[in-house]
């Protein structure tokens, strides 16, 4: 695959980075939106305006309704390439030649009519990548000689975590990267005080702890101090996971720490209704399995991240004014 950008790239060295000779290629900045408590980014694909919902635990996806719509179809595979804009038009604006890109999904759209796409990591796992949506914007850079350096450049205290392979995903981080093998990010973490493995996973809304994390840690629907929320919809499927909310003594990342935390909780297991997962080359990858937590997109929100391919490390620092649950 290749990706293109319309206009030149700065190449420079990121100030604060700790090795000398480190230096980041911007590749593209691409704006960032934030609608109902997701983030999109604006763009095209096939020449149609479409908004892509950042999703960091998917593979780069439109929905089949409006992919019938716009007459796109896609090959026995499910996959196919199209050429795909991100940004309004002018010299800022990213155009990727082949998008890996499949489609799949009951809903018409995530929100609004042009919310009809994701962007996963099988597009963003080729790049470091800063999520800085505060300031609205979506950073994609090429390292060069960057082993050693402190990538979160920015000022104040902030958590470096290893990226780590989940239980079940082991070989799931390991290129080429295609619309059936994508990084999966996960780090630790702990919640009241219990080592636990967090998926990155802004497709949806809300972070939350799966049944079993939950129940460890004292939450059980119907115990004191929890409540009903609302249902979590599936991004794809029309099913949907009932869902609890509680509060825990405490979740901490290292150099931060929410205490107490109230957290939401629900089965992390495909929801009622969901499409059954296809086999052989269409097996779909369980987003879910082997996590005890999903990091939503009010992680991506309340946060400015550094997500580095390259050293295997996730950086990043809380946005002030935007506390994290």
């Amino acid at each position: 695959m290749r990706y293109l950008i319309s206009s030149g790239f700065l190449l420079g060295l990121v100030a604060g980075a700790a090795q000398a000779n480190c230096s980041l290629e911007t590749v593209a900045t691409l704006p960032a939106k934030i609608d109902n408590g997701r983030v999109f980014i604006p763009g095209t694909i096939d020449g149609k305006p479409v908004e892509y919902l950042v999703d960091l635990a998917a593979r780069t996806t439109l929905l089949r309704i409006p992919a019938e719509r716009m007459t796109i179809k896609p090959d026995n595979r499910g996959t196919l390439d199209k050429i795909a804009t991100f940004g309004p038009p002018g010299p800022d604006q990213f155009i990727v030649a082949h998008l890996p890109l499949r489609v799949a999904g009951t809903p018409e759209n995530f929100g609004s009519p042009q919310q009809v796409a994701l962007l996963g990591m099988d597009f963003f796992g080729y790049y470091d990548v800063e999520f800085d949506v505060a300031h609205e914007k979506i950073v994609l850079y090429k390292p060069s000689g960057c082993e050693t350096a402190n990538l979160g450049y920015w000022p104040g205290p902030k958590t470096v975590a290893d990226m780590v392979p989940n239980r079940v995903h082991m070989l799931s981080n390991l290129p080429p990267f295609t619309s059936f093998n994508y990084p999966h990010v996960n780090i630790r973490l702990q919640v009241a005080g219990r080592d636990m493995l967090a998926a990155l996973d802004s497709g949806y809304a809300h972070s939350s702890l799966s049944l079993s994390a939950a129940h460890s840690v004292g939450l059980t629907a119907g115990s004191p101090g929890t409540a009903e929320a609302e249902r979590t919809e599936d991004l794809l499927d029309s099913g949907s996971a009932e869902t609890w909310s509680g509060s825990v003594q405490s979740i901490d990342f290292g150099q931060e720490t929410v205490a107490p935390a109230k957290i939401r909780f629900r089965s992390f297991s495909e929801p009622e209704g969901a499409a059954a997962p296809a086999t052989g080359d269409h097996i779909r990858p369980d987003r879910y399995a082997g996590n005890d937590m999903m990091l939503g997109a009010d992680f991506l929100i309340s946060h400015r991240i550094f997500l580095s391919q390259s050293q295997k490390k996730v950086y990043f620092s809380g946005v002030e004014g935007t506390p994290f649950l």
